[in-house]
């Protein structure tokens, strides 16, 4: 028999480990967490151009569930990066924990410049198909099904809202086959760069384009998240002013077809164009060697001048179109924002009669355990219960006055 006090020692320790473990966590996440500038401004531009009740709607919705630490519409930009680090107990139970979403980030259209390579590189489940499933009850309730995290409203926003970051990324929609990465290279993840004086981190090609091409290194390295939620607002207000909404209407569909079937693989063949006529372009020569690879190609200032422009046009329209599809998918008469002026009111009684109820079933039960199983010396004791696995019988542990155990 396991004795209260046992139990709460166990219960304690556990606890101290478990607060051990979410702050190494925690560490770990901040130490990991690169190219997160540009994901939140790409939500600083949707924030900027979503109408004021859309906005606050969704702000309710993300801060009414998942991870506080990513529930303001910019923060929320970074959590499905975030969770790809998470390890057990949020993802126990499940073969994936949660990099069961790791292929939601891109779709790997195939390209090759030479027919003797080729290679098929498109998964099933990818960008494309996770965007179509994010804003349907059904999709909703097939994405919760592959991994450990129930897709609700506010897990669905902040996926929405990183992805329509990935999908104008360029790197982030096309695999390239060749005799150096014959099954393709992963989105440029095997097509290995010399970064020169700029970030450190950047190793490939695909790291360059998530990396803004260098431009926003002074905010990327060295300072917190905290500190970079406030350098964004100044640089997506300069992106916004130099692409405007309606100038980019001229020559992109941004909410016309919003609600179009063929919608989001339209903006994922942008972005492989993209990769396919810029990204890889072939002046882009492997002949160098860096750190431990043998083939590596330098970036031209030309390429990165031109990378970094790409970059910020696609950080606009990627926030218009994210305004887009969240008024359009998620406005809020779908989220249940605004429908009771007295909302809070309603939770207030809700909550006070959730803890009526507990006190009144709290009294009833021990009135009903103590007529079943009377105290010995002790009529107004408190019982405990312990559930025993080789009868299913309970056995009561008396805690209170001087004959309980402890």
């Amino acid at each position: 028999m396991v004795l209260f006090g046992e139990a709460k020692m166990h219960c304690s320790m556990r606890r101290v480990l478990l607060c051990i473990f979410y702050i190494l966590f925690q560490l770990i996440q901040q130490t990991t967490s690169f190219w997160g500038v540009s994901h939140m401004l790409v939500a600083q531009v949707a924030k900027n151009t979503l109408s004021q009740a859309t906005l606050n709607c969704a702000v309710q919705t993300l801060q009414t569930d998942y991870y506080p630490n990513y529930s303001e519409f910019i923060t929320a930009a970074l959590w499905s990066d975030h969770i790809k680090a998470s390890k057990p107990p949020f993802g126990l139970g499940f073969n994936g924990g949660t990099r069961a979403y790791d292929e939601w980030h891109f779709i790997d259209f195939p390209f090759s410049t030479s027919e003797a390579y080729s290679c098929e590189t498109v998964k099933e489940e990818n960008i494309v198909w996770a965007l179509k499933r994010l804003i349907t009850d059904a999709g909703r309730k097939e994405l919760t099904s592959k991994g450990p995290v129930v897709i609700s409203y506010g897990v669905a926003l902040r996926m929405a809202i990183h992805y329509l970051g990935d999908i104008h990324q360029p790197l982030h929609c096309i695999s390239h086959c060749d005799s150096y990465s014959k099954k393709g290279d992963y989105g440029g993840n095997k097509f290995y760069v010399d970064n020169g004086n700029y970030s450190s981190n950047v190793h490939n090609l695909h790291a360059f384009w998530d990396s803004g091409a260098g431009q926003f290194d002074n905010v990327e390295d060295g300072l917190t998240e905290e500190e970079q939620v406030l350098k964004v607002p100044p640089i997506a207000r300069r992106i916004m002013e130099e692409f405007p909404k309606e100038q980019l209407k001229v020559d992109f569909k941004i909410d016309s077809n919003i609600g179009d079937s063929d919608t989001f693989n339209q903006w994922a063949k942008e972005s492989f164009n993209i990769a396919k006529n810029v990204a890889y372009d072939p002046t882009l020569k492997r002949t160098g060697k860096c750190g431990k690879h043998s083939t590596c190609a330098t970036i031209p200032d030309s390429y990165r001048e031109n990378a970094q422009n790409i970059i910020r046009k696609r950080i606009a329209l990627g926030g218009y179109r994210l305004a887009a599809y969240i008024e359009h998918y998620f406005p809020p008469s779908t989220l249940n924002c605004g429908s009771d002026r007295h909302g809070g009111i309603s939770i207030g009684i809700f909550i006070l009669m959730l803890i009526i109820t507990f006190l009144v079933g709290s009294v009833f039960g021990f009135f009903v355990l103590n007529k079943l199983c009377p105290g010995k010396g002790n009529a107004a004791g408190i019982f405990s219960y312990q559930s025993q696995v080789d009868n299913n019988e309970f056995e009561f542990t008396q805690m209170g006055g001087n004959n309980g155990n402890v």
